[in-house]
């Protein structure tokens, strides 16, 4: 006999199941800037979502920001006005208010755009008696025609391998009254099959690499992808960090996280070739452009080759990406995930591919952004 303790704590365990997977949309945010000029006091952007497909009903979130305090605005009422490339209306609405992540305030409105192309969202409300107005420019697509997923004949014996012996323990469960067993089988299964099946599909759509292709009607096609990159950075011994929540949104930029590149915006795409047509914008030399940092081969930050360390040792600038040696600096092409070495000091670079091999620099935990 099962006692009521045991469907207590299965209870609580489904419920913080669901908590956790109704809060993954919180993970992944985009981030939209204004075009124009902003007032002083006020931050306004469109953090979702990542990308804008047509014909798909989408919910978008803006939120208002004091600059000074950093604190989101409240009780706004907000006049939201989509408009194509023509200028023609496609919705007119109010852009409701809706708590995110326990206490701030973001304002929603949802939206089906009708077919692919350039758009405007247009936002209107009064803050501190003041009309203020704000345009955002996006581009909603269409993705290209991809196959569907389909699993590989070794994975389709493995899965049918493991519902074979899933099915007998459940059989054998059932038929010696083994009932408590058989409620956490049907359990770890639910979990194991939902966390399964959404690496495999990620994992072969490539979209955790390559990001998604997406065309326009008049031929237009991009690359969007949301990115990250973490720098770990040691001068003379000593660790350094970059500046947080610096550059601008549409480029590389970082957040709270210490010494996390941050990227999410389009680049164009030629289908033909399969290739981004430039990839500037993700070097290594511009993404330090664009937070304010000097960076060049033997010329970084406020050293550079040649000069001395405290200890009277002269440094080298060298660099490392994912544990091994690599000379490109300024025109490496970062890849989402990449853990960079910057270092200067006067260890060989066999020394620090070993150091990297018994002590990796693992990838940090996102935070929003």
């Amino acid at each position: 006999m099962l006692k009521p303790a045991f469907f207590r704590k299965f209870a609580c365990f489904l419920i913080t199941l669901t908590i956790i997977l109704s809060l993954n949309k919180f993970y992944a945010y985009a981030h939209v800037d204004v075009a124009g000029e902003e007032p002083e006091d006020i931050k306004v952007t469109i953090v979702e979502p990542d990308l804008f497909p047509a014909k798909t009903p989408l919910t978008i979130w803006l939120e208002v920001k004091d600059k000074e305090t950093n604190k989101t605005e409240e009780s706004l009422d907000i006049l939201v006005n989509v408009k194509d490339s023509k200028g023609n209306d496609i919705l007119n609405t109010r852009a409701e208010p809706k708590k995110i992540e326990g206490e701030e305030i973001n304002y929603i409105f949802e939206i089906t755009f009708p077919s692919s192309g350039e758009y405007k969202i247009l936002y209107e409300f009064l803050h501190d008696d003041e009309k203020e107005s704000f345009t955002f420019p996006i581009i909603v697509s269409e993705p290209l025609n991809q196959p569907g997923f389909t699993l590989s004949p070794t994975l389709k014996t493995g899965v049918i391998i493991v519902g074979a012996l899933l099915l007998a323990a459940a059989v054998f469960f059932l038929f010696t009254k083994r009932f408590k067993e058989l409620m956490i089988l049907f359990a770890v299964s639910a979990v194991a099959g939902i966390v399964g099946y959404s690496l495999i599909v990620t994992i072969s759509s490539g979209a955790l690499k390559s990001g998604v292709v997406t065309c326009l009607e008049d031929g237009r096609c991009f690359w969007t992808a949301h990115i990250h990159a973490y720098l770990a950075i040691e001068a003379c011994g000593e660790k350094k960090l970059l500046p947080s929540e610096v550059g601008p949104l549409a480029k590389v930029h970082t957040h709270e996280e210490q010494n996390v590149f941050h990227w999410h915006d389009r680049l164009p795409y030629d289908t033909q070739k399969k290739e981004i047509l430039d990839t500037k914008p993700l070097t290594l030399g511009s993404s330090f452009d664009d937070i304010g940092i000097p960076f060049d081969k033997g010329n970084a930050f406020d050293l550079k080759d040649g000069d001395k360390c405290p200890n009277k040792e002269v440094g080298t600038w060298r660099m490392f990406v994912n544990g091994k040696q690599n000379d490109e600096f300024r025109d490496y092409i970062w890849q989402d995930r990449d853990v960079i070495l910057l270092i200067f000091g006067n260890k060989s670079p066999s020394e620090v591919e070993e150091n990297l091999k018994i002590n990796p620099i693992k990838f940090p935990a996102l935070g929003r952004g």
